[in-house]
């Protein structure tokens, strides 16, 4: 990596991926603060707008699965440029900068023939693209995710003491940021126990980073268990089922079948491409399976439900494989048929990424405000479900005393605003009869975004 210096970067193939980056990054700041920060964010939000580091660090704690370092960097970020949807979600579009930077490196070590292809195709992908928008932790652990990848074929490429512990610095750096990295580094460590190409020292020293940055999470997994909250009974949410299996293979890029598809078939052409070493071809392959096999097991453990961002740390292996498939249609097919699949990756992708930015948000801010407008009038405030004051309260702390909760006593109420979230018919629904009990009617809707606000008035 040494001789990989900017006057090398400016010329041949390298130029246009330079390019490509400086647009991406143009591009990625300048659509920080468009979208209005919706529920997920604004729960870690919550707890990371705080001047004590110590507060920080225990909310990460008690978040089942959660870890430190993404809310100390969001709260850095926070603190040093003031709240913002902008600053909220700056770590993470560096960090998916830094990401295509990684996989710039990585096609390069792999021999890639067009290696801003690559990173344009792996910037576009529907899942990368979102948590690189989402003050959330997954655009980070990506990243240390992806530049692991780079230390652990820089140490068996020079198996020395300094490459070990720099490859475990960023094992543990990402196990500390998001736990399922670690999925993606131990389907390395056996690649590489199992390939004899690879120098016995390396292999030493790839299982001893591996193990030293697991040990050096296991304190903060014994620290953070005691404070989760009580979860389902493992197994509860049946992780294996079929469906389940259904939805990776439709969601594992976060578009749905258009572009998972395609995708997916290139990823089985550059499994049988030559343009990667079969042992390189089975390294990437592994970086697939293990870790998507590890979080249905852990989830189903844990009791978790299955969400696909856990496996965004597959985006590059599939990446790279797709690539070495699209040269494979190249080689077997011709050069417009592989056109043909790059630019349906490509474009498909552009698509849902635009849809998803357009679609209607959640604005939690702005539903904040006809509440706070609905009591200025006069009115009770009613939320549900009640799980969601805290996010009324980070908006409005001065309505932490102006809230009712659903067995509330409205004897007092005149008017009754009820904040509720259009997907949920049947709270909505059993709210609505509750209310029409106690003698209340709805007579206005304040707000029709989500959350919905609307405004119940007794009858005469």
């Amino acid at each position: 990596m040494s001789n990989f210096r900017l006057s090398t970067l400016l010329r041949g193939p390298f130029r246009f991926t330079v390019y490509f980056l400086a647009l991406y990054a143009a591009l990625t700041l300048m659509l920080l603060s468009r979208l209005s920060l919706w529920l997920d964010e604004l729960i870690d939000l919550v707890g990371t707008q705080t001047h004590n580091i110590h507060a920080v660090i225990e909310y990460a704690a008690s978040n089942p699965g959660g870890a430190p370092i993404w809310y100390l960097t969001q709260a850095l970020a926070t603190g040093v440029m003031g709240f913002s949807a902008f600053s909220a979600r700056l770590p993470a579009c560096i960090a998916s900068i830094c990401s295509c930077w990684g996989l710039a490196v990585l096609a390069r070590r792999v021999g890639a023939r067009w290696p801003a292809l690559y990173v344009a195709a792996f910037a576009m992908l529907p899942l990368q693209f979102r948590y690189a928008l989402e003050g959330r932790p997954y655009s980070e652990a990506l990243c240390l995710s992806i530049w692991a990848t780079v230390m652990f074929l820089r140490l068996l490429g020079r198996p020395t003491l300094l490459n070990g512990l720099l490859y475990c610095l960023v094992v543990a750096l990402g196990l500390y940021t998001q736990p399922y990295s670690v999925f993606v580094a131990a389907a390395q460590v056996i690649w590489a126990l199992a390939n004899p190409r690879v120098a016995a020292r390396g292999r030493l020293l790839a299982l001893g980073a591996v193990s030293l940055a697991s040990a050096g999470f296991a304190p903060w997994l014994v620290y953070a268990a005691q404070l989760w909250p009580a979860s389902p009974a493992p197994g509860v949410y049946a992780t294996f089922r079929p469906r389940v299996l259904v939805l990776v293979l439709r969601e594992c890029l976060g578009g749905g079948y258009p572009i998972s598809v395609p995708v997916i078939l290139a990823v089985v052409a550059g499994v049988r491409s030559e343009a990667l070493r079969s042992s390189t071809r089975a390294l990437f392959l592994l970086m697939i399976l293990l870790p998507v096999g590890c979080a249905l097991g852990a989830d189903y453990f844990f009791g978790y439900f299955v969400a696909i961002r856990q496996v965004i740390f597959i985006l590059p292996s599939m990446v790279l494989l797709a690539g070495a498939g699209v040269e494979y249609i190249a080689a077997k097919l011709g050069g417009p048929t592989a056109t043909a699949v790059a630019l349906l990756i490509l474009t498909t992708s552009v698509v849902y990424d635009v849809h998803w930015f357009t679609r209607p948000r959640e604005d939690w801010k702005t539903a904040t405000a006809m509440l706070r407008q609905s009591v200025n009038s006069g009115a009770c405030a009613l939320l549900v479900p009640e799980r969601t004051a805290q996010i009324f309260v980070f908006f409005d702390p001065g309505l932490l005393h102006r809230l009712y909760g659903e067995w509330s006593d409205l004897s007092r109420c005149s008017q009754v605003a009820v904040a509720v979230m259009p997907s949920d018919l049947p709270e909505s629904a059993a709210i609505a009869k509750l209310l029409a009990d106690r003698g209340f009617r709805q007579s206005q809707v304040l707000f029709a975004g989500e959350p919905t606000v609307r405004l119940f008035s007794r009858r005469e």
